[in-house]
């Protein structure tokens, strides 16, 4: 859902340095419509970031023990090798 589609241009009165405080005061000013559109959206967000997260969780790890090398190290020298 792209919220600037579906909210009036209105809502749009945040700045750039805008803080979460503002934001709030800001939504807490809207009516419960368009409040609820922001919730939504919102709610869609996080949803989506947690399959995500829940996503990657289960592949974490299965590589280890494949290599000999500590993954950590071998980028360090990668890096190291590539500044020659």
């Amino acid at each position: 859902m792209n919220l600037s589609m579906t909210l009036p241009p209105q809502v749009f009165r945040a700045r750039e340095n805008m803080n979460s405080k503002e934001i709030i005061i800001e939504i807490d000013r809207l009516p419960v419509e368009e409040a609820a559109k922001v919730y939504s959206y919102l709610a869609s967000k996080f949803k989506k970031r947690e399959r995500i997260m829940q996503s990657l969780n289960k592949i974490r790890g299965i590589g280890k023990g494949l290599w000999e090398t500590d993954a950590q190290e071998y980028i360090n020298k990668e890096r190291a090798d590539d500044r020659l």
